[in-house]
């Protein structure tokens, strides 16, 4: 959630572009450069707004019906974008949208018997779809298709007003960064205990009086991967418990509530079952584990429906002893 801002370039290729009835024949252009910067709003739930500017230019390949076709076409644009984000369980993030705005055409097309040099402002619109992966904890790698429309373009020659039309393919690569916001940062799982709202207790040393053992792993939005200092916390545990007479161990899995309730339950499912595997892998007997998954009915923080909360992003391990 916050401020972000991105900056890309890639392929553009225009549609060929029908001059109406006045002058028969079609612009055909080249491939071209397109390069995009933007600056947006994510709000958390899946949505974000963002201002793009743009550029995209190409050559003149041939002018149907005449010939010595030359020149280029340069397109500059202003688009206010909504675009929502699927909520998936992946390290890709898979997204469509679409904005309006303004765009600037200038035309510089020659050929026998024509000459079209002439610049317009018009309505722009576009679609887009596209994929994000995430490469450090506020970059992402972004790839995107757009297809962009201008109104007709209105030129005047001496064979009288011409009717242009402008529209482009386009595929951009770049990358996406996250200001982040002066809410709290997600938390991520330590050694020590975590960032919870009740701190969890020390573990047990080997030679004290064994006393029940609580630690709370956090996980990353959409995700039941465990990291690196989740995957220690567990191991630790595991050799305390251990070094005593184990009673019993109960693994409970829990999502914020951002998602839909049956997604969130399968999230649940998975985070609790990567913790008992877990421990598991680490010692602990399969037969002495219990493990729920109580999905967004039991946060840590209560809060309202589609909120991303970090600390309701969890897997709770209660170790009792004999």
């Amino acid at each position: 959630e916050g401020l972000y801002g991105y900056l890309g370039a890639g392929y553009n290729q225009p549609l060929d572009s029908d001059l109406g009835d006045v002058v028969a024949g079609d612009i055909e252009y080249d491939a071209g450069l397109g390069v995009l910067g933007a600056i947006g709003y994510d709000y958390g739930d899946y949505f974000r707004t963002e201002l793009e500017l743009g550029l995209r230019t190409n050559d003149v390949e041939d002018v149907e019906n005449f010939d010595g076709g030359l020149g280029d076409t340069d397109v500059f644009t202003a688009m206010a974008n909504m675009i929502f984000t699927a909520p998936v369980s992946s390290a890709f993030e898979p997204y469509i949208g679409g904005g309006v705005g303004i765009g600037r055409i200038e035309r510089d097309v020659s050929a026998t018997g024509l000459d079209l040099d002439d610049d317009d402002v018009q309505l722009a619109y576009q679609g887009i779809a596209g994929v994000a992966f995430k490469v450090a904890e506020s970059l992402a790698l972004d790839v995107s298709y757009r297809y962009l429309r201008l109104e007709d373009q209105d030129i005047v020659t001496p064979a009288g007003e011409v009717e242009a039309e402008y529209a482009a393919h386009g595929v951009f690569g770049g990358l996406r960064w996250n200001f982040g916001s002066p809410a709290a940062p997600a938390p991520r799982a330590q050694a020590a205990p975590a960032p919870a709202p009740t701190p969890a207790p020390a573990l047990a040393p080997v030679d004290a009086v064994a006393e029940d053992l609580e630690i709370i792993v956090y996980f990353d939005l959409n995700s039941s991967v465990l990291t690196a200092q989740a995957d220690a916390l567990i191991q630790q545990a595991a050799s305390t418990a251990l070094s005593d007479d184990i009673n019993a161990v109960v693994v409970s899995g829990h999502t914020d509530t951002s998602g839909s309730t049956a997604y969130n339950q399968v999230l649940s499912e998975k985070r609790s079952a990567v913790v008992q595997e877990a421990l598991v892998r680490y010692g602990v007997p399969a037969t002495m584990i219990r493990s729920s998954a109580l999905g967004e009915s039991s946060p840590a923080v209560a809060t309202g429906d589609g909120v991303r909360e970090p600390l309701n992003r969890r897997t709770e391990v209660s170790i009792t002893f004999e």
